[in-house]
């Protein structure tokens, strides 16, 4: 295998000579590292720590681009062959340097415009505050990362900014638009701190040269140019013949690709006799490895941004949907992993808070559930006890309990759990008595709870067996009360004296006409519950048909419903 030197260019392959002479003169004095194999290296993030401005036999995905870290956390890279590149193109030392600063940014708020020292000293700025902000530009990645409530200090974020404990605690406060700088204004900061990450428009630059600066992907917000993805395998292509095996290079497409574009990368890629080729498209995943802007603020508008006082996780994701280059339905799920990943803090409940404990009965268990608020009345935390049941079985409701309450105080919304958790069916099941007086008949323990907190914080009146009109006392349609002091529903009562009668009719048909007179007069006196008694209902629920007519067939129970029992024939 090899390069047919009447099909390659000269200088091709003087250049391709030269490298492997040169390598060859390295091993001899170093070592080879393998003596079968040639290897195209460095790959991935390795290539990072070995001093190399790629990850590989391709071009740079931007020239400031942003990886995020296998185990959290992201890290910022600079291509550094951007003042080597312009030192070869001719450009002398004090227009490289406004062309660095360009692309790269002043890494200082020192001479920024916008956000001047005067404009900040009027505010109350320090010297020890600046300090602050110049060290903590190095490790930031926007303006509004370096000024923030943990870089300044809480004692003069409270006693000079005034800021209250509501704001400090906020994840999403913009401490810059607080003081009065304007979207604008802080995005021109931006710019001039941390650079415009596309050496596009830099002053000095001849056209002709902005192809040598291009990219796999346009470069940061403002980049417009990009490499085709044909130059990717025809690049690939050239470096083949080299060596043995494949090589480590993933052709970027841009995330307007279509299904037609990946296929041609694949047949340009056979036609060219690339050994193997890797295809990305970008954005395409949530938690993207590599990316050329965090996130554009440049569309929005001044009276679109919301009080960052105020900010929710959906005002969050809302405004990072509207800053991506991308169709709603696809942005919305990237915005949602942004926030939860990057924004979104646990909302730790106060040390005094509103409580509430309410006493029920599922299946003759007794359940206590206790419900604790934030001061918007929001629901921030649960505690579950029950009775009658081993410590296991109360230590695990128990870890339930506070596996949902970390995730409400962590934003997941009441209804996604309600959602999961209704409707699921295990022992213990059954009538319910106490609590609200709501919930009538519950599948489990945990279908009760997630019921009377649906109906008490949600208002999910669909969950409720009972209106609460039924439970008004002053409702025309409440339970009627009778001289001797017993509480009776009609509309209840009426559904107990239909199925008594047709379990009369099935038990003794003959006799309809007489029974009913007897059932009609012995009931008269009864409540609903002690009329279901009386024909030995147990108030268990059948599995077969959701029935409530389980009667006792010896050690186990029957439905009259359908027939179905638990066990004994």
């Amino acid at each position: 295998m090899g390069i047919d030197a009447d099909l390659c260019p000269d200088d091709l392959l003087d250049a391709a000579r030269d490298t492997w002479d040169r390598a060859l003169n390295l091993g001899t004095e170093f070592g080879f590292r393998n003596a079968q194999t040639t290897v195209i290296a460095p790959t991935g993030t390795i290539g990072l720590v070995m001093a190399c401005d790629t990850t590989g036999v391709e071009p740079s995905f931007s020239l400031v681009q942003f990886k995020s870290l296998a185990g959290g956390g992201m890290l910022k890279i600079i291509n550094n062959g951007v003042k080597l590149a312009l030192t070869e193109l001719g450009y002398d030392d004090d227009q490289i340097q406004e062309m660095e600063t360009y692309v790269m940014g002043s890494k200082s708020i020192e001479g920024c415009s916008s956000i001047s020292r005067e404009r900040l000293t009027k505010a109350g700025f320090g010297e020890a505050e600046f300090a602050k902000i110049e060290d903590a530009i190095g490790a930031a990645y926007d303006i509004r990362g370096a000024f923030n409530v943990n870089t300044l200090g809480t004692d003069f974020c409270a006693d000079v900014l005034g800021f209250n404990q509501e704001q400090m605690d906020n994840p999403f406060f913009d401490v810059l638009k607080h003081i009065g700088f304007s979207v604008s204004e802080i995005d021109q900061a931006n710019d001039y701190v941390f650079g415009r990450m596309t050496i596009e428009g830099a002053p000095h630059l001849k056209d002709e040269h902005l192809a040598v600066f291009d990219c796999a992907t346009p470069c940061g917000k403002y980049g417009e140019r990009s490499i085709a993805w044909p130059a990717h395998v025809r690049m690939m292509a050239a470096a083949q013949p080299f060596i043995s095996g494949a090589i480590s290079k993933t052709v970027n497409l841009p995330s307007s690709a279509t299904i037609d574009d990946i296929r041609e990368v694949y047949n340009l890629s056979h036609t060219t006799m690339n050994k193997a080729t890797a295809v990305y498209r970008d954005q395409s995943k949530l938690s993207q490895p590599l990316m050329n802007k965090l996130v554009d603020t440049s569309s929005l508008d001044e009276e679109e941004v919301n009080d960052s006082s105020t900010m929710t996780t959906e005002n969050a994701v809302k405004q990072v949907v509207e800053s991506l280059p991308l169709p709603a339905e696809q942005a919305t799920p990237l915005a949602k992993a942004y926030v939860q990943n990057y924004i979104a803090t646990r909302r730790p409940l106060p040390d005094v808070r509103e409580s509430k404990t309410m006493k029920a009965r599922v299946g003759g268990h007794t359940v206590y559930l206790s419900s604790s608020l934030y001061e918007d009345n929001r629901l921030g935390e649960i505690m579950i006890t029950t009775s009658k049941e081993g410590a296991a079985w109360r230590s695990l409701l128990n870890q339930f309990a506070i596996a949902v309450s970390i995730g409400l105080q962590y934003g997941v919304p009441l209804d996604a759990f309600v959602k999961s958790f209704t409707f699921q069916k295990f022992e213990p099941s059954g009538m319910v008595s106490g609590g609200t007086g709501r919930v009538k008949m519950a599948t489990s323990i945990v279908d009760y709870i997630f019921r009377e907190l649906a109906i008490t914080h949600l208002g999910r009146d669909d969950l409720a067996h009972v209106s609460a009109e039924d439970l008004d006392t002053t409702s025309i349609s409440r339970p009627e009360h009778t001289p001797d002091g017993v509480a009776r529903n009609i509309g209840h009562q009426r559904n107990v004296q239909t199925t008594l009668d047709s379990v009369m009719e099935m038990n003794e048909p003959t006799a309809f006409d007489e029974k009913e007179e007897t059932v009609q007069e012995d009931t008269s006196s009864y409540s609903v519950a002690e009329s279901a008694r009386a024909m030995g209902f147990t108030g268990d629920i059948c599995t077969n048909c959701n029935g409530s007519q389980m009667v006792r067939n010896g050690t186990c129970l029957k439905c009259n419903e359908c027939g179905e029992t638990t066990g004994c024939s």
